[in-house]
């Protein structure tokens, strides 16, 4: 009977171990695409801003 019941409790801290190992890739996966969207969007900004510069820089050399 002790037997069944150690059997179990092993069996289920075996089951919450594999899904907080889960919850945690899930979670660092989350962490990584949030920060490559920022980092894509940082990017986006500063090449938006040479865009804007040069686009002015031949409107004011047509002038």
């Amino acid at each position: 009977m002790w037997f069944i019941f150690i059997v179990s409790c092993v069996f289920i801290a075996l089951a919450a171990l594999f899904v907080l190992w889960v919850g945690s890739k899930v979670v660092l996966s989350i962490r990584k695409q949030t920060k490559a969207e920022e980092m894509n969007e940082v990017a986006y900004e500063s090449a938006k801003k040479v865009i804007k510069k040069s686009i002015e820089k031949e409107n004011k050399d047509e002038e």
